[in-house]
């Protein structure tokens, strides 16, 4: 496991099983964690969901990710249908939070899936990520995903209470925040 060769143990067993430049590099990563400490202000992945006036849906993910993660590591964000998926016959969405789970069982692809027999857009962001409770994760964090129909309905949920995301259509003159439904 990545991880365990962060331990001494596994520095060992790194250079053991692969060579020399394996253990320099996982010593590398290991001081490159330590002089990068989570900033004071907020961070984290961004999505974006959009439907245009041709009925063409758009989902965007930035991410900034956890602040000191792994060198090399690839976040769901860049995977499609794990960290987003757009497909406009169905509906666009968009995750963010512990992405780790979001690639196990494909997340946004799945709250598509979920959309028609879930009852609208913040049931199937709940189902999608109901499929991740069961998973093991020792670094378990909240999860959190957004979905929007090419009709316009839109819905989002989370693992944690409170959670938010903000909506803007062509109608409204300022964005208003929504609650998401608590997955």
């Amino acid at each position: 496991m990545w991880r365990d060769g962060l331990t001494s143990a596994g520095l060992a067993a790194a250079g053991a099983q692969h060579g020399p430049g394996e253990v320099s590099y996982r010593r590398k990563v290991l001081e490159r964690i330590a002089m990068m400490p989570p900033p004071a202000g907020p961070w984290g992945t961004v999505n974006m969901l959009a439907l245009d006036a041709a009925g063409n849906l758009a989902a965007g993910v930035s991410t900034s990710g956890y602040p000191g993660k792994y060198p090399g590591q690839v976040s769901d964000s860049a995977l499609i249908g794990a960290g987003n998926y757009c497909d406009n016959r169905v509906g666009a969405a968009a995750c963010t939070g512990r992405g780790e789970l979001a690639i196990r069982v494909s997340t946004a692809r799945s709250v598509l899936f979920h959309l028609a027999a879930a009852g609208g857009p913040a049931r199937a962001c709940a189902a999608a990520l109901a499929e991740t409770a069961d998973l093991l994760d020792e670094f378990r964090s909240a999860q959190q995903c957004l979905c929007l129909t090419p009709d316009g309905p839109h819905g989002g949920a989370s693992t944690s209470p409170g959670a938010t995301y903000a909506v803007m259509t062509a109608a409204d003159g300022d964005y208003r925040v929504l609650e998401r439904r608590r997955a």
